[in-house]
């Protein structure tokens, strides 16, 4: 995860309980971002609710995002900033999310159907397209076609995008 390459991006989230520390770093694209929740009580189960800071993110509240837990593999899909989390120190202490930004299939499926009445040449033309929607697919089509050294605005903002749709003709 390139978030923990860094040092100077480490951020202090609010939990609402004392008890729990909740701590983030992501990269500048924001496009790694990890969030780590710690149950600080090593005797006692420990419950708050963690405030998801989704506008650093560059997101709007209501947005849906996974949460994968690389401790334990359990993945939650979240729509709002405010999210609650339990933490027993005899199970598992402390949450460590990989923050995904999510597409529904819902809405790459109506985006399909759309794309598939666009004009091609003279709609003689058939269409197929790639869908890419895992983070990594996203990461790497990005890692192999675009330039070397620094992304510009519209590179970083782009490859951001939880998802991509290609069309191959």
């Amino acid at each position: 995860n390139r978030a923990l390459h860094a040092y100077a991006n480490l951020r202090f989230y609010r939990a609402d309980n004392e008890n729990v520390l909740f701590y983030g770093k992501m990269t500048a694209a924001r496009d790694n971002i990890i969030l780590v929740v710690v149950n600080l009580d090593p005797y006692h189960t420990q419950e708050s609710f963690i405030h998801i800071p989704v506008s650093e993110f560059g997101w709007l509240e209501g947005d849906a995002f996974q949460a994968h837990d690389l401790i334990t593999d359990e993945r939650y899909l979240w729509t709002q900033s405010q999210n609650y989390v339990r933490l027993d120190p005899t199970k598992s202490p402390a949450h460590i999310f990989r923050i995904r930004r999510r597409v529904s299939r819902e809405q790459l499926n109506a985006l399909l159907e759309l794309a598939i009445h666009a004009p091609s040449a003279g709609f003689s033309q058939g269409w197929r397209f790639l869908v890419l929607d895992e983070p990594d697919a996203v990461a790497r089509f990005w890692a192999v076609s675009s330039p070397a050294g620094p992304a510009d605005d519209w590179l970083s903002g782009m490859s951001r995008a939880p998802a991509l749709i290609l069309a191959l003709s």
